[in-house]
């Protein structure tokens, strides 16, 4: 059975296309110009002088979201590589097998959400005057806005055989606990420095009820 079956229509289509009249021209000054119809496509301008066809771009333009779908590269190495998080090495070395993990809440900006955070690190680079870089994770390599996270957890490591189970767990727990919406404000600009390695993040606290957070306050970075 052949995969396609195209209708006896499109044959005669074909002939009726060749057997269309010739185009018409026209004089505009001292060139020719003359419009090539077809049934199933838009007008081809086609310049007398050097014969080149013109044809106008008829795809319409990507939609922003296009650029979520890469919002960021992807990583292909499997050893440590300090380009990958701008220069710095790991405590604790790479091992197959080994997966690096924490229990976050995703935070996707909005556009005056993610506009106002940009102009606060502009702010916050103008009043360290240098003395100390600053790595943005606001947005990607690719120019795209990336989504920040309010931390639950202190890094934890997951192994292959038991992240699976994990996370069936962590997630069941929280559905078990039926946590209604809740909503957090931000409060201060703080820095918090990484208990296991060197690193230092800025970080935006936020607040909820006293109830979810046991007391405690939560940073968003």
């Amino acid at each position: 059975m052949a995969l396609v079956d195209y209708s006896s229509s499109s044959s005669a289509s074909t002939e009726s296309l060749h057997q269309q009249p010739p185009a018409k021209r026209r004089k505009a000054g001292d060139s020719e110009t003359s419009t090539l119809s077809h049934p199933s496509s838009r007008a081809v301008k086609v310049d007398g002088q050097d014969g080149k066809p013109t044809k106008r771009s008829v795809m319409p333009p990507l939609p922003s979201t296009f650029h979520d779908l890469y919002a960021s590269t992807v990583r292909q190495s499997v050893v440590d590589d300090p380009s990958l998080h701008h220069g710095r090495k790991r405590q604790t070395p790479h091992i197959v097998g080994n997966w690096p993990s924490h229990l976050y809440i995703e935070w996707n900006l909005t556009s005056p959400e993610y506009d106002m955070l940009v102009k606060l690190v502009q702010d916050v680079e103008t009043e360290l005057q240098g003395k100390v870089k600053l790595h943005n994770f606001l947005t990607s390599d690719l120019g795209s806005p990336l989504p920040l996270h309010i931390s639950l957890s202190r890094p934890l490591s997951l192994t292959t055989a038991n992240k699976d189970d994990f996370l069936e767990k962590a997630s069941g727990a929280i559905q078990a606990g039926a946590v209604a919406p809740f909503a957090v404000t931000p409060r201060t600009l703080a820095w918090y420095k990484s208990p296991d390695s060197d690193r230092i993040f800025l970080i935006i606290r936020v607040a909820s009820s006293r109830d979810l957070l046991g007391g405690k306050d939560a940073g968003a970075r």
